[in-house]
């Protein structure tokens, strides 16, 4: 019930930040629909990577990295508009002197992280804190891109950390006294 009730919030809390109130917010572009796989994916890979003792998180990252370059590339050279330009190829390698140490510092030790995090916890808890996510995307898309941050966002915020704080703090009220104190 704990975790219905968490699902119930995180849910709540992301539909009052996509904008339930004017309608339901279905995937209304190409970007959309790739995000919506994308978070499929994910959850599937979450049930997966907690299943799978065989394999270490190293690997499994670089799997995640290799397979996700070769599906970038092929998306970048398949034009889904006429709008679809491929950026010159000098573009891409100025792009690449800032890009890699920024991938190398902050991309792979994150992407290590969830592979290796995702094979100790419940996939329906990973799945709830990732929801963070959406609080981060909130926040930065209002600061970086000007969108509106208001009393909507906060409130999904809050629904969507509560969800997160009630599975966490459960999970750790749960666990005998010994082991929380070591």
């Amino acid at each position: 019930p704990l975790r219905w009730i968490a699902i119930s919030l995180a849910f709540s809390g992301m539909l009052v930040i996509l904008g339930i109130d004017i309608g339901v917010p279905w995937p209304r572009n190409f970007g959309d629909w790739l995000g919506l796989a994308s978070g499929v994916m994910w959850a599937v890979a979450a049930v997966r990577l907690h299943m799978d003792r065989s394999n270490h998180p190293l690997e499994l990252s670089l799997g995640f990295f290799v397979w996700g370059f070769l599906f970038c590339l092929v998306f970048s050279l398949v034009p889904f508009s006429d709008a679809h330009i491929a950026p010159d190829f000098a573009v891409v390698v100025e792009t690449l002197y800032w890009l890699m140490p920024v991938l190398a510092i902050v991309v792979v030790p994150g992407a290590l992280a969830a592979m290796w995090g995702a094979r100790l916890i419940d996939p329906g808890i990973v799945g709830i804190l990732f929801m963070t996510e959406i609080i981060v995307g909130t926040i930065t898309v209002a600061i970086w891109a000007g969108e509106p941050f208001g009393i909507r966002e906060i409130v999904g915020i809050l629904l969507i950390s509560a969800a997160g704080l009630l599975e966490s703090v459960w999970d750790v009220m749960k666990r005998p006294r010994s082991v929380r104190s070591a």
